[in-house]
């Protein structure tokens, strides 16, 4: 008896400057083809911290307006990478930390499958530089499909 795991909303991680970010775009968007699943793609911009004024040598607003510039930036970068593969899919550029928007947006979207790519750092790596998609994985309360770089190096 075989029992099929139903996926109607797939939400895709994308890091923009990561290597993996295309591998993982076209695997969410066969995957959500495939299973005729809604498909998501995601983007996260951190969130502005507080305490680089008065230490900055900028003021606020000049560091606002740049904060405000970079995102717009990004946001136009994401929407171009992401329309000639999956012009049908839903774009979020979301603010905060990666792992915890992420996981509130997939509950917020009921989301079935998440697609996230991961170069599977070593201990050592992980330790000392974190891991934003081990956190992820670790936060995502749905199911979650790894494209690793040697999976990725057959995705064209």
């Amino acid at each position: 008896m075989s029992t099929a795991l139903p996926i109607s909303t797939i939400v895709v991680a994308m890091d923009l400057h990561d290597d993996l970010g295309d591998a993982v775009l076209i695997t969410g968007t066969a995957l959500s083809e495939r299973l005729g699943a809604k498909l998501h793609v995601v983007d996260i911009w951190p969130q502005l911290e507080a305490g680089g004024f008065p230490y900055s040598k900028m003021g606020e607003a000049a560091e606002l307006d740049q904060y405000e510039a970079k995102r717009s930036e990004r946001k136009a970068e994401f929407e171009a990478r992401v329309l000639p593969i999956a012009p049908d899919a839903i774009r979020s550029a979301l603010i905060g930390d990666t792992a915890d928007t992420i996981a509130e947006y997939l509950s917020s979207e009921n989301a079935d499958l998440l697609v996230i790519g991961s170069h599977q750092k070593g201990f050592w790596e992980r330790l000392w530089q974190g891991s934003v998609s081990d956190d992820t994985i670790h936060e995502a309360p749905c199911a979650v499909f790894v494209v690793t770089a040697p999976f990725a190096k057959g995705v064209h």
